[in-house]
């Protein structure tokens, strides 16, 4: 834990100015809210406290959704709810706090109305829950004082009228108060005071911001003036010592605020000098009654108990200090520096890893790494090769080094607009390493795991650590160091990239924390990773030759040159482009050598049926999927499917796959994006339950043909297609060679590489996709071409129709089976055991689906039959049937039935009145 003086430290150095910024608006919202709070607290009214906190949810989102200023969207909702509770409330036959469980809770339910309708908001919908106050920008720092000194003065200007008011609206309206001004003034401040409040600790608590500190100077004091002096007094002690606890041990801001708080408020209920538990009992023990004492003798003069409060209230913070201070020299003290040799370490440098993944290793949730690296140096790239943490260094090169472009906001919790910072992108980006978390091993699924829960327990380094994903919808903060975020929730399997962002160079280490119920039993596990940000140190890094063996690098069409050999042939099967060499012949398989990979038949019509029956062999909704995955061995280049859905990295034929996009998929696609307005959108970033289709040119590293164009020649379908990246900071960036987004078009892959991009499909569908691949041998020259190949996307709920009818991947097989021959045995064993196994799990789902099916018929049959036996012996049942059948005959009825009984119940009744009276 760090002592006082070493946050005293930390609170002016340059590279973490964030920190003073956190701790300046911390103390504006706790001293503004300490006076605010003080009329609540004597209004009785701390339910609008809460119910502005919600009324600013339906401001936010109108902002969110019309890129406005998400605090001026808020505090005109909260304002506007709050005059809307006085003007209600001013009505003396509705209650205040009826009129504001009304009003809360119907802007609360049109901000879910609202925000359903943007479903990108998650990561500020996070903040606002939370707060996010160590990523506030200057301006808004800026704009919380100013607000707040401006709510300071008007409380001392219309200080004797808020009291008059808050205390007896009776006296007030007697003595010529205008009370429903001063109502809708008071209402209004409080509300703005939330406002301000909401970034510093969140929605949730902001409430204990605005009552905890008064509630608290109200069992110190019975003067009001005292009590608004001891309330902001209070409430900046607990942002002060908050912060610190918060920055010491990496606790949320908010909660370890509020929690600060509110311990005050137990020592004051326990300790204070006349209402306090055990203050008020040792004096009724300690004391003897005098009755010849005067009440006027016994009493305390007002200015020696504002000097005893006072003295109080320093005595306590004193007392916290010490007892921080304390806690801070004899605690276990800050982690030491991260060492900085790096000797047999293996450097992992610009390539595709997943630095953070997840294992069932006999039964133990295991955190480790892997990446797609060279490992025994024959050449190839070892895909998802397991790596060692304590072993291994991540590098995040000075070509990383980046900077927020003036001007873009969103991103203050890095750094400064034009403030140097460091980045390993979500994207793949030449020459920089590409670290992500995989939950897709094989071992996971295995031991009954469906989720993994991830967290970022401590970092220690030069700087701090951001990590966070961009897209269309806006920013989403994952992982902090400098504040506390929820658990990120990884479903298995998943693999997914963010935007890792350092604020300094040098050796970080970085300790994640994974949380899993592992055969019916939550396990935990943890581990730590080492991140290099910068050149790496002279010497440093022996034995980083496996990071060496492959860069791995997406290098952008939109950075390189595109290279392109002229315009090429449309619609030639495994044709080349103009001028190119062309392919070597497909060698013969040997006897002994496995068969292509699987489906690679033809799709059957079934006998009887017509053609809109023909299905493919294998449907794909969800899950990781290298769509264009290209591959190169013995003079030759297939380009097929790669998939970790059914097993780890199955090869597929395009011909007999489905790609099926749901209609959960279809979203608003914001205004300077490709596909604006409404589409189906398959994200940059993996979601669960859609698929994340990318492309993986790393089969040609050791066949020698690198430099890979896949040529998309065709989109047909009843929309358009696009296909580009997110940029780091917003905006979109293209992928094809022509710099735009529109398929077809072509990707261009100079070295190995495992891409992924955004999709967006702008009508519902089925879309048939062309595309063949050319690898080149920069070296020599040659180049070896792909058959063109047929994909089909499922988009929203169309009928499939007979695209799979007649299907059949023809000189695609073929040339599958060629480069499977000529890979080596191992290779060649460990891909059909891959794929053999994936299709027998594919048997097994289905066949348990089938029985599950079966099972529900006919339990819905019994049930049925069991309604039906039921009818027929119970009346009720059938008159409920008829009811349901015939409503409006049913309700004459019983309306002409009902009717008639009153008029007998009066007629008895008016008889029975007469015979008494006779």
């Amino acid at each position: 834990m760090l002592s006082p003086l070493d946050f005293i430290v930390d609170l002016f150095n340059p590279d973490l100015a964030f920190l003073g910024k956190a701790l300046i608006v911390a103390l504006a919202s706790s001293i503004v809210c300490g006076v605010m709070g003080c009329y609540v607290v004597l209004r009785g009214m701390a339910f609008i406290g809460d119910a502005v906190a919600h009324a600013v949810f339906p401001g936010l989102a109108v902002a969110f959704v019309l890129q406005g200023s998400l605090v001026l969207g808020g505090m005109v909702a909260g304002v506007l709810t709050a005059l809307l509770v006085a003007l209600f409330a001013h009505n003396r036959r509705m209650k205040a706090d009826s009129v504001i469980g009304v009003l809360f809770v119907a802007a609360f339910a049109l901000g879910i109305v609202i925000i359903s309708q943007a479903p990108g908001y998650a990561g500020s919908l996070q903040q606002f829950l939370f707060g996010a106050i160590t990523g506030i920008s200057s301006d808004k720092v800026l704009l919380v004082c100013a607000t707040g000194l401006v709510l300071l003065i008007l409380a001392f200007l219309f200080h004797k009228e808020l009291v008059m008011v808050s205390l007896d609206r009776e006296m007030a309206q007697a003595s010529g108060l205008r009370v429903l001004l001063f109502d809708m003034l008071l209402y209004a401040m409080v509300a703005i005071a939330i406002v301000i409040s909401v970034q510093t600790i969140g929605n949730v608590l902001v409430l204990a911001l605005l009552i905890t500190p008064a509630a608290a100077a109200r069992l110190l004091t019975d003067r009001l003036i005292i009590m608004m002096l001891l309330a902001p007094v209070l409430g900046a002690i607990a942002a002060v010592f908050g912060m610190y606890l918060s920055w010491s041990l990496n606790l949320p801001v908010g909660g370890t605020i509020v929690l600060t708080a509110t311990a005050l408020f137990v020592l004051a209920w326990l300790f204070a000098p006349r209402h306090g538990l055990i203050s008020s009992r040792l004096k009724r023990t300690l004391n003897k009654p005098e009755k010849d004492r005067s009440e006027g003798k016994a009493r305390v003069k007002t200015g020696d108990a504002a000097k005893k409060l006072a003295a109080a209230a320093a005595s306590l913070t004193l007392i916290a200090g010490a007892a921080l201070t304390q806690l801070g020299s004899t605690g276990a003290g800050a982690v030491a520096d991260p060492p900085t040799d790096l000797t047999g370490k293996t450097i992992v440098r610009d390539v595709h890893t997943d630095a953070v993944s997840a294992y069932a290793d006999n039964g133990r949730l295991v955190l480790a790494s892997s990446a797609d690296i060279d490992v025994n140096g024959d050449g190839r790239v070892d895909l998802a090769s397991r790596l060692d943490p304590s072993t291994t260094v991540f590098h995040v090169s000075a070509a990383s080094a980046t900077k927020i472009p003036a001007g873009v906001t969103g991103y203050e919790f890095i750094a400064e607009p034009e403030t140097v910072f460091w980045m390993a992108p979500q994207t793949q980006q030449p020459g920089i390493i590409w670290p992500g978390f995989s939950t897709e091993s094989a071992s996971l699924a295995a031991h009954g795991i469906t989720a993994v829960d991830l967290r970022l327990k401590q970092v220690n380094g030069p700087g701090k650590l951001e990590m966070f994903t961009s897209s269309t919808f806006g920013v989403n903060r994952l992982f902090s160091s400098t504040e506390k975020l929820p658990d990120w929730t990884l479903n298995v399997p998943q693999h997914t990239h963010l935007n890792w962002a350092f604020t300094a160079e040098g050796l970080y280490q970085l300790t994640f924390e994974a949380t899993a119920t592992v055969s019916g039993k939550q396990q935990s596990a943890e581990n730590t990773y080492l991140f290099y940000v910068g050149d790496l140190p002279t010497g440093g890094g022996s034995g980083s030759g496996a990071g060496d063996g492959s860069d791995g690098n997406g290098n952008l069409p939109g950075d390189l040159p595109g290279n392109l050999p002229g315009d090429l042939p449309g619609g030639l099967p495994g044709g080349s482009a103009p001028g190119a060499a062309q392919p070597a012949p497909a060698p013969t398989p040997a006897p002994a050598a496995p068969a292509a990979p699987n489906n690679t038949g033809t799709t059957p019509i079934r006998p009887g049926h017509s053609a809109q029956y023909c299905a493919p062999a294998l449907t794909l909704d969800s899950g990781h999927i290298d769509l264009f995955t290209v591959s190169a061995a013995g003079g030759v280049a297939v380009l097929q499917i790669k998939e970790d859905v059914t097993g780890r990295h199955v090869l597929r034929q395009p011909e007999t796959t489905l790609i099926r996009v749901g209609e959960h998929a279809l979203r608003g696609v914001p205004a300077g994006y490709p596909g604006a307005g409404q589409g189906y959108v398959l994200p940059l970033t993996q979601e669960s339950n859609l698929p994340w289709p990318g492309w993986d040119t790393n089969g040609t590293a050791a066949s020698g043909y690198t430099d890979v164009k896949i040529n998309i020649t065709s989109v047909t379908g009843p929309g358009q297609v696009h296909l580009y990246s997110i940029a780091s900071f917003g905006g979109w960036r293209s992928l094809l060679t022509t710099g735009g987004s529109l398929l077809p078009g072509t990707l261009h892959e100079p070295r190995p590489a495992h891409t992924h991009a955004q999709w967006v499909f702008t009508n519902p569908g089925v879309y048939r996709i062309s595309a063949y691949a050319t690898a080149t041998n920069p070296a020599t020259g040659k180049t070896l071409t792909t058959a063109l190949r047929q994909y089909v996307f499922q988009v929203g709920n169309a009928p499939l129709g007979n695209v799979f009818c007649g299907a059949n991947p023809g000189a695609g097989a073929a040339q599958a089976a060629a480069v499977a021959s000529a890979l080596p045995a191992e290779q060649r064993a460990s891909q059909a055991a891959a794929a053999q196994q994936a299709d027998q799990e594919q048997q097994l789902r289905a066949a348990a689906q089938a029985d599950a099916v079966k099972a529900k018929a006919a339990e819905e049959l019994k049930q049925r039959k069991q309604r039906e036996k039921a009818k027929q012996k119970n009346p009720v049942a059938d008159f409920a049937a008829a009811v349901k059948r015939r409503p409006l005959a049913a309700a004459g009825v019983m309306g002409f039935g009902g009717g008639l009984s009153l008029v007998l119940i009066a007629g008895l009744t008016a008889a029975k009145l007469r015979k008494l009276r006779g």
